[in-house]
């Protein structure tokens, strides 16, 4: 169960497991957007991005995720250091 309250008051996003079975959740098409991970059972904010978040897998200690416009990025857990790994303004 996610209450709104410990997501930002909103929830319109994804979820995906990591290989050791944590559990993210993506706000969604909102912007600013935020990626959580469940920890005990809450989701604990640890990224935030000024554009949505929407589509993400959890792979390697990274989070490759789709802006929902034209661009995939990877974002790695260890440093929490955003890269676009794909760019194309006439695919949105």
């Amino acid at each position: 169960e996610v209450k709104l309250s410990d997501v930002d008051g909103s929830w319109a996003g994804n979820f995906a497991f990591d290989e050791k079975g944590n559990l993210y959740l993506s706000s969604g098409n909102r912007v600013p957007a935020s990626i959580y991970k469940v920890v005990n059972g809450k989701p604990v904010k640890i990224y935030t991005a000024n554009e949505s978040i929407k589509g993400f897998v959890v792979k390697d200690n990274a989070i490759y995720y789709a802006n929902w416009k034209d661009k995939i990025y990877k974002l790695d857990l260890n440093t929490m250091q955003r890269t676009v790994v794909y760019s194309n303004s006439s695919k949105t």
